[in-house]
């Protein structure tokens, strides 16, 4: 998804919706400075790789653990600048490796 508002560039999450009837929030974050990578680690499962058989993956995502110290209340919206810091270095947490099918 491409953003054409003030932080021109790409959008590699984009978290919208209401906190009650009259509160809505909107983040979209984007930029290569805000672009996290989270490592999953197992130590109980490996991918196996096979050439008859492709492992399945089983990831979770929380979706809440990207506000976390953030209130959507008080900061609504969030689309460019020092307002996506803090959402941009809790997307690492949001994600768990659940198991893996092989």
């Amino acid at each position: 998804m491409v953003c054409t508002g003030v932080g021109q560039g790409y959008v590699f999450l984009k978290a919208e919706g209401n906190v009650n009837t009259s509160t809505s929030f909107k983040y979209h974050l984007g930029l290569n400075s805000n672009l996290k990578s989270a490592t999953l680690t197992s130590t109980d499962e490996a991918a196996t790789v096979r050439t008859n058989i492709t492992p399945n993956i089983h990831l979770g995502v929380d979706i809440m653990k990207l506000f976390n110290n953030i209130s959507v209340v008080t900061t609504p919206t969030a689309m460019s600048g020092e307002k996506l810091t803090a959402p941009s270095n809790n997307i690492p947490s949001m994600f768990t490796l659940e198991h893996i099918h092989n």
